[in-house]
């Protein structure tokens, strides 16, 4: 994995394990963290049916990992790096999302997390990801 990815790769799960935490402490999550193992591989069947590209240099739309950290330490968000090589932010986003979901399924697969946490992670990871890719705070 390149260093641009691990960063990327970090913040999202740096920002999951908070969401995590915070679940962690409400009672109604804990009461519900008495899920079978069928509820929890039921809900690690969940895949995207979205086409997303293969790697993220192809989402992105470089053709190296240095000429993101460059654009990236020159300010410009990943969004305006692949609007910049005529690709569609919205690939990365789906990229991403692709990615962040099967690390849930894979948590959720192990009994980490519950499937009330899986589907409530799941449903904030498109907005923290698009918010992640514009720069936005």
């Amino acid at each position: 994995m390149h260093p641009k990815q691990i960063i990327m790769v970090g913040t999202m799960a740096f920002a999951i394990t908070i969401g995590f935490t915070l679940l962690k402490e409400d009672p109604e999550v804990q009461a519900a963290s008495t899920a079978t193992t069928q509820e929890r591989i039921t809900i690690s069947s969940y895949t995207s049916t979205q086409d997303t590209p293969a790697s993220f240099e192809q989402a992105i739309g470089t053709s190296s990992d240095e000429e993101v950290f460059d654009a990236l330490y020159n300010g410009k968000s990943l969004a305006d790096i692949a609007t910049d090589h005529q690709q569609d932010a919205q690939g990365v986003i789906d990229l991403q999302v692709a990615q962040m979901t099967e690390q849930l399924s894979d948590r959720l697969a192990s009994g980490s997390i519950t499937p009330s946490m899986y589907y409530a992670q799941l449903a904030e990871l498109p907005s923290i990801i698009s918010e992640s890719v514009y720069g936005h705070k």
